[in-house]
């Protein structure tokens, strides 16, 4: 029966690699077909379009898996519609491995990454909270890249709340690493666009593997800093069946000229990511993307904007 097993696996693993290898591609020099077929057995189960993407994945970054520099993170995720999980795969590259790519360029000329406390206002509470941002400087050939990676966005959290995974041991070493690897991205598209850490995919891959109603509430990181004397308030999960109504009655008493633009910009995130899926179905948009205009916007008035028009949006539905 194992030989049986192996067989297959190994029969499935050229076949895939027959699938995506073009004529004289590398991946046929580099990727050694038995570790593929090492993956194919152990997660017999998994849909084989996750195992092209990561041979897709390794091609395009010139990645090696048997040196570490890419890996395929099969996880779980929570099928609503059936009410059960089903594996998904991941890619995932090392950190070591995208500063190297960057380097190879010849076109890095500078890189570094300041931590700061930055509070953020509680949209349960109205009230400040502690944390912090990273802001990831990469300058390419004069020309430079700033990204800012907050704590409470890409922090891991287990099912119960707390914080998970090195993120409780070393949580500005991650959040370094999450705000630098995206400005990487950003920086060198071409070459890194496709590249994501796993320190900066750890909070996602936890989220999808839980049902919804027990994904974890956003928490106080576990260093207190001083900002202002005010009655501790408790963490509370937010429940999407009534994330319209708190969002309005929060904002209904918070006019816009009292909110800073970072503050808009954090509160527009919190309304999108708690908002039903239903919303974004009624109004023709996608999460994700307005998510990421919302994080990518540069302007002000960009933001000013979308904030009163989240304003109307919590209004309507009362």
């Amino acid at each position: 029966m194992e030989t049986t097993l192996v067989t297959t696996s190994k029969q499935t693993a050229h076949d895939l690699i027959a699938f995506t290898a073009m004529p004289g591609d590398a991946i046929k020099r580099e990727m050694d077909a038995n570790y593929l077929a090492m993956l194919v057995e152990e997660h017999p189960n998994l849909d084989k379009k996750y195992f092209i993407d990561f041979i897709h994945k390794a091609q395009l970054t010139g990645a090696d898996p048997r040196l570490n520099q890419i890996y395929l993170v099969v996880h779980d995720t929570w099928n609503a519609a059936t009410q059960s999980k089903i594996p998904k795969g991941t890619v995932i590259h090392d950190y070591k491995f995208m500063m190297m790519k960057a380097e190879q360029t010849g076109e890095l000329d500078e890189k570094w990454v300041d931590i700061v406390e930055d509070p953020y206002l509680d949209i349960q509470s109205g009230r400040k909270r502690p944390s912090w941002t990273a802001a990831a400087t990469v300058i390419r050939k004069g020309k430079k890249t700033v990204f800012k990676a907050r704590f409470w966005e890409y922090v891991k959290l287990n099912k119960d709340g707390s914080i998970g995974g090195n993120w409780k041991g070393m949580p500005m070493f991650m959040l370094e690493k999450c705000a630098m690897a995206s400005a990487l991205r950003w920086a060198f598209p071409e070459s890194l666009g496709s590249i994501y850490v796993h320190e900066e995919m750890e909070r996602v891959i936890a989220q999808e593997s839980m049902p919804v109603q027990q994904i974890a509430p956003r928490v106080t990181p576990p260093q207190p800093i001083q900002i202002a004397p005010q009655a501790p308030v408790a963490p509370q999960v937010i429940d999407n069946e009534q994330a319209m109504v708190t969002v309005s009655a929060e904002f209904e008493t918070a006019p816009e000229l009292d909110l800073t633009t970072d503050e808009m910009r954090e509160e527009l995130c919190r309304f999108l990511s708690a908002a039903k899926d239903e919303f974004f179905t009624s109004i023709g948009k996608n999460r994700g993307v307005m998510l990421s205009a919302v994080l990518t916007a540069k302007e002000d008035n960009d933001i000013r904007r979308q904030y009163r028009w989240m304003i109307s949006i919590v209004k309507g539905q009362k």
